[in-house]
């Protein structure tokens, strides 16, 4: 009998997506060579994981739009560890600058991008092409520990499938792009605190206008604008009512209507839970059981027992809990293949006495992309 024994290797091409920890210093002085020759590192952040290339290097930016399937319009957001670094990537006038310098001085490292108007340095892959770049300091050790060792700003969005769930764990990562690039290496700093992506606020004269909601609230915007020795107000763009299309130009990311989507279809549902089918808006009806049910404040809680699968972001009511838990809450609902449907809960009125929690409804809005289902 004729044995034979084959032995496979894996060649420079057939390289795997992997995770390092940011305590291997060996490790994290490779993932910065890697983002200094253009390729890819994804980290862990205070908000949620960021796929980072280097911001000046034109090839490494549109790799990361290649990799998550992003569309060429909407920009990224460039990550530094001082407003210094901030300043060569920005070409404001003179009230801008002011007004840049104050929030970074007060709200910087944390969870804020300001987007002002972009120096020409700064490649049009990463604007895309708005003339327009975003900036942030962030507060995580992992980031800002790649940072210092590569030397170079790193532009990042969320280390995601283009409109998939955004990710908080470095497992998150690799299940979305592990495969689109064999080379990616990730960098597990552990759960996200924040949970949800930075606010993003547009930079004019006198105006502040809130582009994004996130962790960073409107009136913390308005006190630490109050130091200035001219006025500031403080608007907000709706981009829910009035939603950006891929093949619009956008100065900051976030303003597109579907976004942070499960692989299920999602629907938001008001009122109380009831043991009855749910009626979605199309007017097809589903049994209880065959529905995922995400809750909040234990409003649904009737549903828990008939539901197929039953989750609470926050049974105490707690914003900061609820923004934390949600997107891992949202890829929980992804492993339910039997499952039909998503209902999510709908904070719209509640979120008007709570910052945090408008973050989070507006995430919950675009999941479901507005749509909304109803029991009966």
């Amino acid at each position: 009998i004729l044995k034979l024994q084959f032995l496979y290797f894996i060649g420079p091409d057939e390289r795997m997506a992997r995770i390092i920890q940011h305590t291997d210093d060996a490790e994290m002085a490779n993932a910065a060579e890697q983002l200094k020759a253009g390729g890819l590192v994804a980290f862990s952040t205070e908000t949620v994981y960021g796929l980072g290339a280097h911001a000046m290097d034109e090839k490494a930016a549109m790799k990361v739009f290649e990799v998550k399937g992003r569309p060429a319009s909407d920009p990224l957001i460039v990550h530094v560890l001082e407003w210094e670094q901030a300043e060569q990537l920005v070409v404001g006038n003179e009230r801008q600058m002011e007004i840049a310098k104050v929030l970074a001085d007060k709200l910087w490292p944390g969870p804020l991008t300001m987007v002002l108007p972009a120096a020409s340095s700064v490649p049009s892959a990463v604007t895309g092409s708005s003339g327009w770049v975003g900036v942030r300091s962030p507060k995580h050790l992992v980031a800002r520990k790649l940072l210092a060792i590569s030397n170079i700003p790193i532009a990042a969005p969320s280390a995601n499938r283009f409109n998939h769930v955004s990710p908080t764990l470095p497992e998150h990562v690799i299940t979305d792009l592990g495969e689109r690039d064999p080379t990616l290496i990730v960098v597990d700093g552990g759960p996200s605190d924040v949970g949800i992506e930075s606010t993003v606020v547009k930079i004019h004269d006198d105006t502040l206008e809130v582009l994004r909601r996130g962790a960073v609230t409107m009136r913390q915007l308005q006190d630490s604008a109050s130091s200035l020795s001219f006025k500031v107000a403080i608007t907000e763009r709706d981009t829910r009512k009035k939603p950006k299309t891929v093949t619009e130009q956008m100065e900051g990311p976030g303003q597109m209507l579907t976004h942070y989507a499960p692989n299920l279809p999602a629907y938001l549902h008001e009122g109380e839970g009831e043991d009855r089918d749910v009626t979605v808006v199309e007017g097809r009806r589903y049994p209880v059981a065959d529905v995922v049910v995400v809750d909040f404040a234990s409003k649904r809680l009737p549903l828990k027992e008939k539901a197929h699968a039953y989750m609470d972001l926050s049974s105490k009511g707690c914003s900061s809990e609820a923004a934390a838990t949600l997107f891992a809450g949202l890829r929980w609902t992804e492993t339910f293949p039997s499952a039909k449907i998503v209902i999510l809960p709908n904070l719209q009125a509640q979120a008007a006495s709570d910052e945090v929690l408008a973050a989070v409804q507006d995430r919950l809005f675009r999941a479901a992309s507005g749509n909304k289902a109803t029991f009966e």
